[in-house]
């Protein structure tokens, strides 16, 4: 479809933009319109995968198993695209940007603790 074609010819980290509500008050940054845009993509490929779990449509195992694969590959990409490892955290650090992935799963199980930590001192 479309979101896919696109996801073709950009790649996660500089997938569209403009999905999403993640505009902070004024004076304040704003995280990454490509990982937000991403973040939608992927979420909303979650919930296919979920969709197609629930369905009793003789082609549902099929593409709830495509779409997993796909996921895993964005999931990985998602991760090499936006993590920061000389800073360690993603992007500039936003609490957005933390959560997000966090989110997806996107995050690799050794580094969630430091993420987490991140997010959450920010929060503080």
């Amino acid at each position: 479809g479309y979101f896919e074609s696109n996801y073709n010819k950009t790649g996660i980290q500089n997938f569209i933009t403009g999905f999403g509500d993640w505009v902070p008050p004024p004076e304040s940054a704003k995280a990454d319109g490509h990982l937000t845009g991403a973040f939608a993509f992927l979420h909303d490929l979650q919930l296919g995968i979920d969709l197609f779990s629930h369905s009793s449509h003789p082609q549902a195992p099929a593409m709830a198993k495509r779409i997993a694969t796909f996921v895993d590959t964005l999931l990985q990409e998602y991760h090499t695209a936006f993590y920061k490892a000389d800073a360690g955290y993603y992007l500039s650090g936003l609490q957005t940007e933390q959560a997000l992935p966090l989110f997806l799963g996107a995050v690799p199980k050794d580094l969630e603790s430091d993420i987490l930590s991140h997010l959450l001192h920010d929060v503080h």
